[in-house]
């Protein structure tokens, strides 16, 4: 099973590879425009990150009491990292074609 850290590092991991690979193809300035809506895509998951984790945690309680909640939070903080990914790998997708 994938950890918290595990899929903090594979996030990491394919920030690096979608700046490297998006200034080798499109240049600096492309890839630094990628690094500034990476930075409000951050911004706005933490926000989700929390919002998943309390509303897991509270609906996990609501069932089946502290570990419900602790189950719950985890499982409400995990899918928005996954979430967190996907818009990564999209807004990858994005600047390599030329859509920005």
């Amino acid at each position: 099973m994938m950890t918290y850290h595990d899929k903090l590092r594979k996030i990491n991991a394919a920030v690096e590879e979608a700046a490297e690979e998006i200034e080798e193809k499109r240049g600096y300035q492309v890839a630094e425009k990628f690094k500034e809506e990476l930075k409000e895509i951050l911004l706005n998951n933490y926000w989700t990150a929390g919002t998943g984790a309390l509303g897991g945690a509270s609906g996990g309680a609501a069932i089946g009491g502290p570990l419900g909640a602790l189950i719950g939070g985890a499982i409400g903080y995990f899918t928005a990292l996954d979430r967190l990914n996907n818009k990564i790998g999209n807004l990858k997708y994005k600047y390599l074609s030329g859509n920005e």
